[in-house]
């Protein structure tokens, strides 16, 4: 008896005797597997993204940006605010996904908003999903922010992820497109959230 490709459901030959109750029930029985993997699968899924900690990542660093137009640097101290699942920090450098499907990413950078210049905050990963494996977020320091205070500002991106690329890693760099005073330490959070990997059968 032949089956189909994907789901491996049985149906008869035009060459075999034809038998509709036996035929019917190998049918059946191969449908209830099916539905049962499917079922058992999105249970998985929808347990791992809204009730364990592999859902949800946060990290918190900073850095100090100097003068020099065009240098972004690396945020080499960043610690684990919450990180209890598959996404791993090494180094205070660099954060590893550890696992293929759809990620949210979100970084919020702060900067002296009186200051000159104009800052960038971007997510560089190398061999990733992004143009240039960089995704950039810039703001005018002295464009319009009235007063003191800390402007908050920074790329945010959700889409879908390769194995290759969560285990590739990515860092989060800041820097400045053009020159300014703001030495400042920029106090910046990243946010990974895993929505899960869909379902292929």
């Amino acid at each position: 008896m032949p089956n189909t490709p994907i789901w491996n459901l049985p149906y008869p030959a035009l060459s075999e005797p034809p038998n509709v109750p036996a035929d019917i029930e190998a049918l059946a029985d191969a449908t209830d597997t099916a539905l049962s993997t499917v079922a058992a699968s999105l249970r998985d899924e929808l347990a791992e993204v809204a009730g364990s900690a592999d859902g949800s990542h946060v990290w918190s660093g900073s850095r100090t940006v100097g003068d020099t137009v065009g240098s972004y640097f690396n945020i080499t101290n960043f610690a684990e605010v919450r990180s209890a699942g598959i996404a791993t920090l090494t180094g205070g450098t660099t954060i590893t996904l550890n696992r293929a499907g759809k990620w949210a990413l979100t970084v919020v950078c702060g900067v002296n908003a009186p200051s000159a210049g104009v800052e960038k905050c971007q997510i560089a990963w190398p061999g990733g999903p992004f143009v240039g494996g960089a995704l950039a977020s810039a703001v005018p320091s002295a464009g319009g922010f009235g007063g003191a205070g800390v402007v908050s500002f920074g790329p945010a991106w959700t889409g879908w992820v390769t194995a290759a690329q969560a285990a590739a890693g990515f860092t989060v760099q800041v820097g400045r497109d053009s020159a300014g005073g703001d030495q400042a330490a920029h106090p910046t959070v990243v946010y990974a959230e895993y929505l899960g990997a869909g379902f292929t059968p």
